[in-house]
């Protein structure tokens, strides 16, 4: 497709672009992506027009190792979305009501929080403290903006946290909990075996017998 076509076709030539770039990931040809990205971001009129190649590219350093990368394009396109890296916990939160929150509509909230699951995996293995803010943010996001199908993936993260520490594991449990009832009330396939793998490999344990772990892990996974 020649360049004029940014002009004069812009959706269907971005569309096209965006998916270029995902497919040239899933087939390994990071090279490619890369450049493909590069033109989608020049070319794209909005922040929110680039935001699905800024999520490609965040994915295609991670199998390359670019740990740091990753991060740092999370955290820019964080800032161009203007929303920033929490420095402290949410505050005694009254687990209960988030399950009512209201929900989540705003599109640059919404593109926030995919950047910052995104984030989450290069984040665990490289820099926890990092990894304590977003979950943290996640969840502010969440507070302040409402649910989303993320939001039990958001919460069972920041569970997960929780259960780290011994005045912790209560919360944390209910934060677990929390991201399971959502899953159900968005019907979040996509995400179901994620927040599940989470719950039983990262929580349940901390109140239960790890037994109780096993089943729900070998069902969702065979799924």
């Amino acid at each position: 497709m020649d360049c004029t076509s940014w002009q004069t076709q812009y959706d269907l030539t971005l569309a096209l672009y965006v998916e270029a770039v995902e497919v040239s990931y899933l087939t390994t040809n990071f090279q490619q992506a890369s450049y493909l990205a590069e033109v989608v971001l020049e070319r794209a009129q909005t922040v929110l027009d680039r935001v699905r190649v800024y999520e490609t590219k965040i994915q295609f350093y991670i199998p390359q190792n670019q740990m740091q990368v990753a991060l740092d394009t999370g955290l820019e396109v964080l800032e161009k979305l203007g929303c920033s890296i929490v420095k402290a916990v949410p505050q005694n939160p009254i687990v209960e009501d988030l399950y009512h929150l209201p929900l989540m509509t705003a599109p640059d909230k919404l593109a926030a929080l995919r950047i910052l699951v995104l984030m989450f995996p290069p984040a665990y293995q490289t820099n926890a403290e990092l990894f304590k803010l977003i979950t943290s943010t996640m969840v502010n996001l969440c507070i302040d903006y409402g649910n989303s199908p993320l939001a039990a993936l958001a919460y069972v993260c920041y569970g997960g946290g929780l259960c780290n520490q011994l005045d912790g594991i209560d919360l944390g449990y209910k934060f677990g909990q929390l991201g399971l009832r959502l899953l159900d009330k968005f019907d979040s396939r996509e995400i179901k075996c994620k927040v599940n793998n989470l719950f039983n490999g990262f929580i349940v344990h901390w109140k239960q017998h790890v037994k109780s772990a096993i089943a729900p892990v070998k069902t969702f996974n065979s799924k």
